[in-house]
């Protein structure tokens, strides 16, 4: 089932990636190329498949701070709150809404 839906991704554009990528809660980097953006959403894909302790071993790689009793959305919304964090947008303190726009700016003031 992955596998199809990495397919799948291959035959989307640079844009409509991005924008499946933000759907899923994360925060693109600036300009990514296309490639970069299939494998970070095969992670994502990989993520919502692997076993929970999988999932905990990801985080951890990752250096993010987990706890025991978590679960998989919380671990998958830790995930992508570092995405946004690495883009300098502290997800977890704003409004999605507002997180959106801030990101929004920032790629534009990256464009300049």
């Amino acid at each position: 089932q992955v596998l199809e839906q990495v397919q799948k991704l291959e035959a989307k554009s640079t844009s409509e990636l991005k924008n499946e990528y933000r759907k899923r809660g994360f925060a693109p980097s600036h300009n990514p190329p296309k490639r970069d953006l299939i494998q970070s959403l095969t992670d994502a894909l990989l993520w919502d498949a692997m076993p929970l302790s999988f999932l905990r071993d990801v985080c951890r790689e990752k250096q993010i701070p987990t706890r025991g009793d978590q679960r998989r959305p919380e671990l998958l919304q830790l995930l992508a709150a570092s995405s946004w964090e690495k883009r300098g947008i502290p997800v977890r303190k704003l409004d999605q809404v507002v997180a959106q726009g801030l990101l929004d700016q920032a790629d534009r003031l990256e464009a300049k």
